[in-house]
């Protein structure tokens, strides 16, 4: 059995989403994944949920949070730069 339970792994990662453009700002979707898995090759579950939008104008990008979280502007940096 693993640290959660009966899951043996529960793996997340953050990705960016499809840019949304609008007159003078670009939106970019910050996405969640969570993979649960029992074993190596056997998924139990999977969730995605938008946690966040880089918000691009005038050439300065900020972060918005969807959650109460705070979201660390650098984590996002990485995926942006990835983009």
């Amino acid at each position: 059995m693993g640290e959660n339970g009966i899951f043996q792994k529960i793996e997340r990662s953050r990705v960016l989403g499809k840019a949304i453009k609008t007159h003078d700002r670009i939106f970019y979707p910050v996405i969640q994944i969570s993979i649960v898995k029992i074993n190596e090759n056997d998924i139990k579950g999977l969730e995605i949920v938008p946690v966040a939008f880089v918000v691009e104008e005038d050439s300065k990008k900020r972060v918005i949070s969807l959650t109460d979280d705070e979201i660390d502007f650098e984590d996002i940096a990485e995926l942006i730069t990835e983009y």
